[in-house]
C-alpha cells in the first residue's frame, strides 16, 4: 500500500488543505490481496478526513457542518496496467486529473477536465452534461522541479541551521507534516489490512504517540 498508496493520499491531502484544515478520521481496506510473502500487491481503500476544528467548517448546500467530511476512494495495485487518473469530486464538478504521479520525460501538458452537470438527482432521467478543459503547460520537467525543490530545502538547513531560520521555513515544516501524515494514514491501512478489513480510527492522542514512536525509531 505504501509503495503506491502515497501518491493517492497525498492528492487528497492537498485537496483537504485546499478545502481548508482537515485531517484524518478513519482508514480501511476494503478488498486486497497479498503475494506468498504476505505483501500486500493490490488493495482497495478508503480514507474519511473530518476538518480539524467543526467551528470553522465549510457546511454542506443543506448548511449542516456535522456532515463535513471529505472521502479519499482509491486502488493501488501491481497487477494491473499502469494508471495515474486522479478524479476530485464536488457537489458541482469533477476534476479529472492525468499522469500526476510518475515524472515524465521532457515538458509535458496536463488537462485539468471540469464536468458541469446540470443534474440534481442521481435518479434523473435526462442529464446534460458540459465538459471544459483547462490545460496546464509546463516548461520544466516535473523531474526537474522535484530536485530543485529538494536541493533548495537541503541548502536552507546547511546554510540557516535549520528549516526555522529562512523565509521558506514554514512551507518546508508544513510540508514535513504532511508527510508525517500520510504515513500515519498509510499505518492504519495496513492496520485495517492486518485486521481483516477493520475499521481503524484516528484521534490526536494516537497520532501523537504514533509520531513520538517514529521519532524514537529514527534517533
Amino acid at each position: 500500500i505504501g509503495d503506491l498508496g502515497w501518491y493517492c493520499i497525498r492528492l487528497a491531502q492537498l485537496a483537504c488543505r485546499r478545502a481548508g484544515r482537515y485531517v484524518p478520521k478513519s482508514a480501511k481496506v476494503s478488498e486486497w490481496k497479498v503475494n506468498e510473502e504476505g505483501v500486500p500487491i493490490d488493495a482497495s481503500c478508503w480514507v474519511s478526513f473530518q476538518p480539524d476544528d467543526m467551528e470553522d467548517a465549510n457546511p454542506n448546500e443543506d448548511g449542516n457542518k456535522n456532515d463535513a467530511t471529505i472521502t479519499l476512494s482509491f486502488h493501488c495495485s501491481y497487477l494491473h496496467p499502469w494508471s495515474q487518473r486522479g478524479d476530485i469530486r464536488g457537489s458541482k464538478q469533477t476534476i479529472q486529473v492525468l499522469g500526476y504521479i510518475n515524472p515524465q520525460d521532457g515538458p509535458v501538458s496536463y488537462q485539468v477536465i471540469r464536468n458541469h452537470s446540470s443534474r440534481t438527482n442521481l435518479n434523473e432521467s435526462t442529464i446534460e452534461d458540459k465538459n471544459s478543459v483547462h490545460t496546464v503547460s509546463c516548461e520544466v520537467p516535473q523531474i526537474t522541479l522535484m530536485w530543485r525543490k529538494f536541493f533548495e530545502y537541503c541548502e536552507a538547513i546547511e546554510k540557516n541551521d535549520g528549516w526555522n531560520h529562512y523565509d521558506g521555513g514554514d512551507e518546508a515544516t508544513t510540508l514535513s507534516k504532511i508527510s508525517e501524515e500520510n504515513q500515519l494514514v498509510v499505518d492504519a491501512l495496513m492496520e485495517s489490512l492486518e485486521g481483516s478489513g477493520k475499521i481503524v480510527h484516528f484521534s490526536k492522542e494516537n497520532q501523537s504517540m504514533s509520531l513520538a514512536r517514529k521519532t524514537l525509531a529514527t534517533c
